[in-house]
């Protein structure tokens, strides 16, 4: 009874009204809709649903449609018959929560369409996520105002805030990170990874740019590979460049098929083209130079303007500013060259100290040539030479061997020349004169004899040799001087005495010769010469660099025996050799002049004297017999 009060005076706060058996709660005691059993009408109230906790929720049967709010879990849950299912969050794609969700299998439980429309999310009703249904154009979008401006730009991807925002008609871009790519517009096959990554780029191909703000000023350069924070930071228009490390090529923005590889590396390449550098901060400073190829930690870091230059190893050209076509291989190798071009340094530390210089070879550690000098050859550790266009091999320690193997331990050069004629060949063709071997021996605390040149020959196998003849050993040369005599000249020189162990033979086989005649008048015409004794003159030795005898002379003046014996006078232009810069250095001061005699042919001169006195003698004797037979026949009458 009290139960139906209550009810009555529910109802008599409201209009209500019932057609055919539909039933209307309102205030304007308007008709019930036609298609509810229970419509209710209000404009400041709610309908109450039953409210229950989860535990108690659950004790309530299966009640199919049974509608209750869970105070536990601040959602609507109602019953299937079977089981209890969150109005928010239930199966069939009816809705997800807010809050998260219970229960999902993933099997059914999916955010996405069931038709082949494609996938947009928003936020603050901008774009901020799309996944394109269409395979034929491929778009995914992940990140607020991706794909904003995109208009038929395919197979592109973005991840990121702003990422690929400017795309219109680009296509097969790749774009993750914050503002990847963000100015792009019809550029296409780029890759953006990376805060700013690309960001710039508006119509450039083919680029690849991974790490923080890589490439990030990049606009229309193309095929360009960026990998590192910074690397290719400043490009513009520059490509077919390869950066990989923080900063690498990072003020690049017009070269060109540059390649860095490591921390720094061609940091300051501007429109340098064709350099490679590997290692940290190679070629760090270059500007504009081109072609240069620097390998190991700070190889040619200093080098600005310098092209065409190699160096591989830590350090190698360091120092190299403007200095091209230098090739250094070895740690530190040519590490203090500036400007000089042309070098080839081999070895750690080879050209230490050396700066300026030209076209020098230094092969060996520390091997160098000093600072200025050009077209000089060190081979050899810690060899060195003051002087330009110098060859040096090894120090006074070493045995150097050519053609062999095993060079001799007893000398520093040894040359095997084969089967070629000649195992040295030597040629000076100075126009003012010049020396093709100069020998010392200075041996200044020798306590042995030095000698200056040695020569020995032996083994010939001559087809005119026959053992036991004449020849058997006449093919074999110790040394051998040769000089064209129709221009004036000596197969050999000496500017001192001269010691023979041996015989001095001198040419006298008939068949070179010709015009052969009897010598006559020999004793006459030697009568008329005057022999002299005398001493040479010091001064003009010293004057002439002359090593004349000392010792008290006897002999003839030339310009005596010219008038009498014309045919053994010759005039001599020998050379002036100063020596006093030291043995090894040699100067050619000019020439001095004078006559000279033949006192080998005063031997048959002689011989032909005595003869002929000898003749006289026997005459004599004959005469002296006659006369004393011719007394002796006096005597006896």
């Amino acid at each position: 009874m009290k139960k139906v009060f209550y009810l009555l005076i529910l109802l008599s706060g409201f209009a209500t009204s019932s057609f055919s058996q539909n039933v209307g709660i309102n205030e304007d005691g308007s008709a019930p809709n036609p298609n509810a059993m229970l419509d209710i009408k209000a404009s400041d109230k709610g309908l109450l649903i039953p409210r229950t906790s989860t535990t108690t929720r659950m004790t309530i049967p299966n009640t199919k449609g049974l509608l209750v709010y869970d105070t536990t879990t601040n959602s609507f849950w109602y019953n299937n018959g079977s089981v209890w299912n969150n109005l928010a969050g239930s199966g069939n794609g009816s809705g997800w929560s807010l809050t998260g969700n219970t229960g999902t299998d993933t099997s059914v439980n999916f955010i996405g369409t069931t038709d082949k429309n494609s996938l947009l999310i928003k936020v603050n009703n901008q774009i901020s996520g799309f996944i394109d249904a269409n395979p034929n154009i491929g778009n995914t979008g992940w990140g607020f105002n991706t794909f904003l401006s995109n208009t038929t730009g395919k197979s592109n991807t973005a991840i990121g805030t702003t990422a690929l925002v400017s795309n219109t008609t680009g296509s097969f871009n790749t774009a993750t990170g914050y503002q990847a790519l963000f100015n792009n517009t019809t550029g296409k096959l780029n890759t953006g990874i990376g805060f700013q990554a690309l960001s710039s780029n508006t119509t450039g191909d083919g680029n690849t740019a991974a790490g923080y703000s890589s490439l990030v000023s990049n606009t229309t350069g193309n095929n360009n590979t960026a990998d590192g924070t910074y690397s290719l930071y400043s490009n513009v228009d520059g490509v077919l460049n390869t950066a990989v490390g923080n900063s690498a090529l990072y003020s690049n923005t017009s070269g060109y098929q540059n390649s860095a590889l490591g921390n720094n590396a061609l940091y300051a390449n501007t429109t340098g083209g064709y350099n490679v550098a590997v290692g940290l901060s190679a070629l760090q400073n270059n500007t504009t130079g081109f072609s240069n190829t620097a390998t190991g930690q700070h190889s040619m870091f200093l080098n600005t303007t310098g092209g065409n230059n190699t160096a591989t190893g830590f350090g190698s050209l360091a120092s190299n500013t403007t200095g091209s076509y230098n090739i250094a291989n070895g740690n530190q190798a040519g590490i203090d060259n500036t400007t000089g071009s042309n070098n080839i340094f081999i070895g750690a530390s080879a050209g230490t100290g050396f700066k300026t210089g030209l076209g020098n070879i230094c092969i060996g550690g520390l091997a160098t040539v000093s600072d200025g000098n050009s077209n000089s050859i060190v081979i050899g550790n810690s060899v060195s030479t003051p002087n330009s266009n110098a060859i040096v091999l090894g120090d006074i320690t070493q045995n150097v061997g050519i053609g062999t193997s095993t060079p001799n331990t007893t000398s520093q050069l040894t040359v095997n020349g084969g089967s070629k004629a000649y195992s040295i060949y030597a040629e000076n063709n100075n126009t003012s004169g010049g020396i093709c071997v100069n020998a010392i021996s200075s041996g200044v605390t020798s306590t042995g004899i030095n000698i200056g040149v040695s020569g020995y020959a032996s083994g010939s196998t001559n087809s005119v040799i026959t053992p036991g003849n004449i020849f058997d050993h006449a093919t074999n040369y110790g040394i051998y001087g040769s000089t064209d005599i129709t221009e004036g000249g000596y197969a050999g020189g000496f500017n001192g005495d001269i010691v023979v162990y041996g015989t001095v033979y001198s040419t006298s086989d008939a068949k070179l010769k010709k015009n052969i005649k009897q010598l006559d008048n020999a004793l006459t015409r030697l009568q008329q010469l005057p022999v002299k004794e005398y001493d040479f003159n010091q001064d003009v030795a010293r004057q002439t660099t002359m090593n004349l005898p000392q010792p008290h002379q006897f002999g003839f003046i030339a310009q005596d025996v010219q008038k009498i014996f014309p045919n053994l006078v010759t005039g001599v232009v020998a050379p002036k050799i100063d020596y006093s810069a030291g043995a090894n250095q040699p100067k050619n001061e000019g020439t001095t002049s004078f006559l000279a005699v033949n006192y080998i042919s005063f031997i048959p001169l002689l011989t032909k004297a005595v003869q002929e006195l000898n003749a006289t003698n026997e005459s004599l004797q004959k005469q002296i017999a006659d006369l004393t037979a011719r007394i002796e026949a006096l005597e006896r009458k």
